[in-house]
């Protein structure tokens, strides 16, 4: 670089400047940070050789295994990993977890593929956290026997008092694709499969809040000899230390739809507040039950449910719900009777456990009827006290 058409008095300067020694510091730091950008490169290179070495790359597959399996207490088992130092990130290929004895087979948990990748924050002071992490085709079997023995493996105790939470973790995005849950698929009472499962989240670092959605559209739900149930879901949610709120849900069953929304405080002392609407249809109903004579209608009802732990008193005691109840028509069909019920409406409650029906009518053969009533200590021996009027009911009206 040339300095000869600059004017006299810059010239001068850089003259001055190229003619003064640099501090000995600064010549020590100078040489400190290219033998660490050395170091760090030849580091690289070096576990980059060594991972395209097929003894070494089979050899971290083993350790892992070995770690998981200790830690676990059952066996596991990874096909292959994929290491991208330039970005930082990992891909684990066919992962299987063998359930606990005696339910070793099917496998517990087998996932496709997991991706994670992290970004290091400061190498000084050890800050990092998940950028991404993606789980594709994840399939968990649940089983439980009529003993209470399950498959799910119990995690070794360690004496390392640090634990790290979700949140500490701070994961940014998050994606699950593709999943499928089963819960006891073996010949058993109660079975539910979730197909089609979709669970998204994105963390605020900030607020150290957890945001997402979770959907799946082929869901099934078997209890007993009871027609098996298959619905979908969509759900929205957000999650910090100290609450969880679901911001919006919706359950679909054929034309039956439940929504539901509320926020759950304080984990360990469980304060819950929740709203929810259902709107259910009564000839599915009878066909789940195997039960003709359930009305065909569709029957609403929305209200409210609080709940707190007490430290004294029992869970139903502690469970206050308040709601109403509506039907603009209902047919009745048995072998006694068969009429339409219409203009249903009425209100309920349940509080200190005890439930409460107020203010209820119906428009019935031609007349109406009205009730209140009251179920004393539902958690205990109950007692019951109903009260009804009929007014205008005509025999001719029936169907």
């Amino acid at each position: 670089m040339s300095i000869s058409r600059l004017p006299p008095d810059w010239r001068d300067r850089i003259d001055k400047y190229r003619a003064t020694p640099r501090p000995r510091w600064m010549r020590i730091v100078g040489w400190m940070w290219i033998s660490l950008t050395v170091v760090t490169v030849l580091a690289i290179c070096a576990v980059a050789i060594l991972l395209n070495n097929a003894r070494f790359h089979q050899y971290v597959i083993q350790k892992i295994e070995a770690n998981a399996t200790d830690s676990l207490g059952v066996r596991v088992q990874l096909q292959n990993f994929a290491l991208h130092l330039p970005t930082l990130s990992v891909d684990l290929y066919g992962i299987t977890v063998d359930g606990a004895s005696p339910y070793a087979n099917p496998p517990l948990l087998q996932v496709d593929h997991i991706e994670a990748g992290v970004r290091v924050v400061s190498i000084l002071h050890k800050a990092w956290y998940f950028d991404n992490l993606r789980i594709d085709r994840p399939i968990a079997r649940v089983f439980v026997d009529d003993h209470g023995v399950s498959n799910i493996p119990v995690f070794k105790k360690t004496d390392n008092s640090n634990s790290t939470s979700v949140f500490d973790l701070g994961i940014r995005h998050a994606l699950l694709d593709q999943g499928e849950v089963y819960y006891n698929n073996q010949p058993s009472a109660l079975a539910v499969d979730l197909r089609n499962l979709v669970v998204k989240s994105s963390f605020d670092n900030a607020l150290k809040k957890y945001s997402g959605d979770l959907t799946y559209s082929d869901g099934r739900f078997v209890l007993g000899d009871f027609q098996p149930l298959t619905h979908s879901l969509e759900a929205q949610f957000s999650a910090t230390p100290d609450a969880f709120e679901l911001t919006r849900s919706k359950l679909t069953v054929g034309a039956s739809q439940v929504s539901l929304n509320g926020t759950l405080r304080d984990y360990n002392n469980p304060d819950l507040q929740a709203h929810y609407d259902v709107a259910a249809d009564g000839k599915e109903i009878a066909a789940v039950l195997h039960n003709p004579s359930v009305p065909a209608g569709t029957i609403q009802t929305s209200g409210s449910v609080q709940f707190r732990e007490a430290a004294s008193g029992t869970n139903i005691e502690a469970l206050v719900v308040n709601g109403t109840l509506a039907s603009k028509r209902l047919d009745v069909k048995t072998a006694a009777l068969r009429a339409v019920v219409s203009n249903l409406s009425g209100q309920y409650s349940l509080a200190n456990g005890d439930a409460t029906l107020r203010d209820f009518h119906a428009d019935l053969l031609g007349g109406g009827v009205t009730a209140q009533g009251t179920m004393k200590n539902l958690g205990g021996n109950s007692s019951t006290k109903v009260t009804a009027a009929l007014r205008g009911l005509s025999l001719g009206e029936l169907v």
